[in-house]
């Protein structure tokens, strides 16, 4: 039997390539969870709540997001929720986004 021990140097232009792939994969797959848990609670408050007036709406979308989301976007969704349309999240692939400044 003989043994054979090959040793390879990656190179680094390829394994920086390929690790930048991997984690944009992966950052990838984090969002579209993230949204999509996102996009269920949002389908919680719409199926109980849809229709309802905007303070009973706010009240339920408050309790379910807390903090997490800006006046500014409480108010559109509370209003699309009272008038009885879905508030639909929609993740934007990452090598579809602008550069951060």
């Amino acid at each position: 039997m003989v043994n054979i021990s090959v040793h390879m140097e990656p190179d680094p232009e390829e394994f920086g390539k390929a690790l930048k792939r991997e984690a944009m994969r992966v950052a990838q797959e984090g969002l579209n969870e993230h949204g999509a848990e996102m996009q269920r609670r949002f389908d919680a408050v719409y199926d109980a709540h849809s229709g309802q007036p905007v303070e009973e709406v706010e009240a339920a979308l408050r309790a379910e997001f807390g903090d997490a989301l800006t006046d500014e976007h409480y108010s559109a969704y509370v209003q699309a929720i009272s008038e009885g349309r879905r508030v639909e999240v929609q993740v934007q692939p990452l090598d579809q986004q602008p550069p951060a400044t």
